[in-house]
């Protein structure tokens, strides 16, 4: 800290600034998280993927890409994302909707860090707040947000769209798949669940062959192949109570310990095979979830399902031999620390009703990343 003050205290003034204004109480709320706000991530989600199948990703009539950047070219970090103060007075045709929707969305939360001119749209403050501030009535301050929002949205359409990875690959649409397993669950939408499914049965049965698991059509797969897939499958248990999910996750799980696990120090690696001489333990969600800390999930509740003591011992060594580096890793070790809040304040909930009974249906709505269910009268009937 020394050497930083002496050498870089600019830098460090800086990052002093940020913590202090984060910290005030009288900082403004950031945005909630509403059903609404779901719908309409589901909704672009959905609409991006093939119906028959499900599935996320660009074999015939499959659509859903892996990622799509941000820019277009190496210069333009974030350029078809981001908006200015002038592109919204050029967008946005009056002056009391262009001072709304400035003040609603250009906030110093959402600047570029390199461009602090262009912003990411946040909103973070309330609508009817910054109508009263222009003294506008909110009724009217709503029809002019609406009218806004598709005006910024068909200007932005016009611009050149940044490269979309349309890769199917297994771990991302496991990923997807449980991600819309768990919303359909908690908004009671059947014909999401049924789609989330399908996409998830679909790329477990292209990917898993004869001669092994795949990332992609002719890529061996990585360890997140395995565990990505199997949490979704888990997931799909929990939300159906068919066994055969169950089964074909226990069977991917099996794999991915026999093909990554470090026997020695615990933990998971990422490869099968030592690249440019080393196998890498990633605890880092960079972005996505690390493997470890979905390995760890995974694992403890396939322990609270199965009673499998090997599965806790597992996930516990994976949880351990990670804490030294999550300490350090802060924000980017975020998953790392859900799984020890899971390992520690996990609840399991064990089902002895119908699987669609009302108590059933009802607890699902509460699901949450700690809750595991667990269906005693199947494990019965078996």
């Amino acid at each position: 800290m020394q050497t930083l003050y002496k050498e870089n205290r600019s830098a460090l003034d800086e990052v002093s600034h940020q913590l202090v204004e984060a910290m005030r109480p009288e900082r403004e709320a950031r945005g909630e998280i509403t059903q609404s706000l779901i719908d309409e991530a589901v909704a672009v989600i959905l609409g991006q993927a093939h119906t028959e199948h499900g599935g996320f990703g660009s074999a015939p009539k499959e659509g859903f890409g892996a990622s799509q950047d941000a820019d277009v070219t190496p210069d333009d970090e974030g350029g078809y994302f981001t908006w200015t103060a002038a592109q919204f007075r050029e967008v946005l045709d009056d002056d009391v909707s262009c001072e709304l929707l400035t003040r609603f969305y250009l906030h110093p939360a959402g600047a570029m860090h390199h461009a602090p001119e262009r912003h990411v749209l946040a909103e973070t403050r309330s609508l009817e707040v910054i109508a009263g501030e222009i003294g506008l009535e909110y009724s009217d301050a709503l029809r002019l947000a609406d009218r806004g929002r598709r005006r910024l949205l068909d200007s932005r359409r016009k611009r050149v769209t940044p490269l979309i990875d349309r890769g199917r690959y297994t771990s991302l649409n496991g990923l997807a798949a449980g991600s819309l397993i768990r919303a359909a669950a908690v908004l009671a939408d059947k014909d999401l669940l049924a789609h989330a499914l399908s996409s998830l049965e679909y790329i477990v049965a292209a990917r898993f062959r004869s001669e092994g698991l795949f990332h992609s059509e002719s890529v061996g797969a990585c360890a997140e192949d395995y565990v990505m897939p199997a949490d979704a499958l888990i997931v799909a248990y929990e939300a159906t109570a068919q066994p055969r999910y169950l089964t074909q996750a226990c069977r991917l799980v099996e794999e991915f310990q026999r093909l990554f696990q470090d026997a020695a120090d615990g933990g998971f690696f990422d490869t099968n095979d030592a690249v440019l001489g080393v196998r890498m333990k990633p605890m880092d969600d960079i972005p996505h979830p690390s493997v470890n800390s979905i390995a760890a999930n995974v694992l403890m509740k396939l322990y609270r399902i199965t009673d499998v003591q090997r599965y806790f011992s597992d996930a516990e060594q994976a949880i351990r031999c990670n804490a030294g580096r999550a300490s350090r890793a802060g924000l980017h070790a975020g998953s790392w620390f859900g799984a020890l809040q899971a390992r520690f304040h996990g609840w399991t909930f064990k089902i002895c009703d119908a699987p669609d009974g009302d108590l059933v249906r009802a607890m699902r709505a509460v699901w949450g990343p700690n809750i595991t269910i667990r269906y005693e009268a199947e494990r019965s009937a078996q």
